[in-house]
């Protein structure tokens, strides 16, 4: 019988990350702030209770929250417009309409159901960017993390 034949049936395997750590930890760490943020605004979604509501911008701390939010959106339409990748350009378009309509939100009055299907739209926008966002880091780590059969000194080949 071949040899790789036997590793694949009853050999063990080791798992091999073909990137370096800062990059590896820094996307699990991305990974679980993102999907913190997701599950959040899920459950705000759901619930209806939006703690970040769009007339948050009426009072002194108004205007730095609202300069901050729309430098925020200018940032995320620039990495739009740097990346290569189709999903990502769209999750950083997405990120750069959330923040954008956040900070007009904030500026002008708007009330009633006006205010709720705006905001509740803001929430999906938001969802759909994270979502792409882990999606993305899902494919990145698809493509470094390897499965390697273990050799008889018990080290992987990679």
């Amino acid at each position: 019988m071949d040899s790789r034949r036997e590793t694949r049936i009853g050999g063990s395997r080791q798992i091999a990350i073909e990137s370096d750590w800062p990059t590896t930890v820094g996307a699990l760490v991305l990974v679980v702030v993102v999907t913190l943020l997701l599950v959040t605004e899920i459950r705000h979604f759901i619930w209806g209770t939006f703690p970040h509501s769009a007339q948050q911008h009426r009072d002194f701390w108004g205007v730095p929250t609202s300069v901050y939010t729309v430098i925020g959106g200018l940032l995320a339409l620039a990495m739009a417009f740097e990346r290569r990748e189709k999903s990502l350009k769209i999750a950083m378009a997405l990120f750069c309409t959330y923040f954008l309509a956040s900070a007009l939100l904030g500026w002008f009055h708007v009330q009633g159901r006006i205010l709720t299907v705006a905001v509740m739209t803001e929430s999906l926008v938001l969802q759909i960017a994270l979502a792409i966002i882990l999606y993305e880091i899902a494919h990145w780590c698809r493509s470094v993390v390897k499965l390697v059969p273990t050799t008889s000194t018990g080290r992987g080949d990679i």
